[in-house]
């Protein structure tokens, strides 16, 4: 019997499973994570005027150290340099040429992390060594993203005596860079600015805010057209002095309405809040502007309520909707 028939004849006589030993690397290998998460609250005051430009500087320090977990081998003594990367998580605006970062139409930010022997990096940066000696142990305490520096800058003027801060984040993640060049899925540490407010001088004064609405007055009517509009709020605005032929604008910022954005969530999920305004035809929002010029140093402006409800068997009662809606008053230069 010639031997590849022999072969075959015993391998259906006697049917052998192989079993192949495959050595699978997890992309956090030669990397360091854990699940701990900075919390940095910004907010402050400053007499700096609130012009167009004007960097409010910010300084956070927790002074304390934090652990992460090293996937390496302990008693490798060529593990080499150890890297930093930190990257934004959740904006996705442009980089401009000056490393600061746009959260909004009116601010942007530069956020700088301290490294060990490195001093205060730019976010983003990328291949930072700390130039420590290598790390051995299974469980290792750092204190890389437990201090920074925060620069606001205006792309506004802002009137109305307070500049809001939306909430960022930046992750920081590492790597042994003689052993690989992939960094981890998981990062070091999470670093959450949360929102925050800076009170600066006031050049404007906005009256009759938050609004507030008796949501019967709304749902007794046809609501479910999206299009029905209904009386809202009158706000005055009173600046400390004329502004003559310049124009002002007024945005309404707040959480948005999940079904559509250009509304306002409430605390109930499934009704939502539009401002409309007459003047101009359209919601106002924080991507939808009204521009007016004073009449002499004042302005009273009326808005309408555009309720949006996605489905109606949901229990409302009186004065028990909100919306939590801010005005920012400002200026483009």
């Amino acid at each position: 019997m010639h031997l590849s028939n022999l072969i075959k004849k015993l391998f259906t006589i006697f049917p052998i499973t192989i079993f192949i030993s495959v050595n699978v690397w997890a992309n956090d290998n030669y990397t360091c994570f854990s699940d701990e998460e900075i919390i940095v609250k910004l907010g402050k005051s400053s007499e700096q005027y609130p012009s167009k430009g004007v960097v409010y500087n910010s300084e956070y320090n927790m002074n304390k150290s934090y652990n992460g977990t090293c996937k390496a081998d302990k008693f490798d003594d060529t593990l080499g340099p150890f890297y930093y990367k930190a990257v934004y998580e959740n904006i996705n605006s442009v980089e401009s040429e000056s490393g600061y970062i746009s959260l909004n139409d009116f601010v942007e930010v530069e956020t700088k992390i301290h490294v060990y022997s490195q001093g205060y990096k730019q976010v983003p940066f990328y291949n930072v060594s700390n130039n420590a000696e290598n790390m051995f142990h299974e469980v290792e305490a750092f204190d890389t993203g437990s201090k920074g520096i925060v620069n606001i800058r205006l792309k506004k003027s802002i009137l109305d005596g307070t500049i809001v801060v939306p909430e960022f984040y930046v992750k920081l993640y590492t790597l042994f860079a003689s052993k690989t060049k992939e960094y981890s899925d998981k990062p070091l540490v999470l670093i959450k600015f949360e929102e925050s407010k800076i009170n600066v001088n006031k050049i404007c004064n906005i009256s009759n805010l938050p609004m507030k609405f008796n949501v019967n007055d709304i749902i007794s009517q046809d609501i479910f057209s999206h299009e029905k509009k209904f009386d809202g709020f009158q706000i005055n605005i009173i600046c400390k002095k004329t502004l003559p032929n310049e124009k002002i604008n007024l945005n309404f910022v707040g959480t948005p309405f999940t079904a559509d954005q250009a509304y306002f969530k409430t605390n109930f999920e499934n009704f939502g809040i539009g401002v409309w305004n007459d003047e101009s035809q359209e919601l106002i929002n924080d991507k939808k502007t009204l521009s007016f010029e004073l009449d002499g140093n004042k302005k009273n402006l009326k808005f309408k309520l555009i309720p949006y409800l996605v489905r109606d068997n949901e229990v409302f009662s009186s004065n028990k909707v909100k919306a939590s809606i801010k005005a920012i008053l400002s200026k483009d230069e």
